[in-house]
């Protein structure tokens, strides 16, 4: 888990879950869900980003971005 409100503009925080494969196992390896501007109330869902797979693909890494920078979701998973 990684959380860093003072160095980021916005706040974000970010989850990510590594799977342990067998060797010769197809990705994903990983899942990781990004949550733009987070709030703290109870019982409250947190709405952001899921990514399922390699992280440090391009194409992951620029929707990532455009997600942490606009909210905006293209071509991925808006999850709870």
């Amino acid at each position: 888990m990684f959380y860093d409100p003072e160095d980021s503009d916005p706040v974000f925080t970010a989850a990510t879950r590594l799977i342990s494969q067998p060797a010769g196992k197809v990705p994903p390896a990983s899942y990781s869900c990004l949550v733009r501007t987070p709030h703290a109330r109870l019982n409250e869902a947190q709405r952001g980003l899921l990514i399922a797979g390699d992280l440090m693909q391009p194409a992951t890494v620029r929707a990532a971005q455009l997600y942490i920078n606009t909210g905006a979701l293209t071509g991925h998973t808006d999850s709870d």
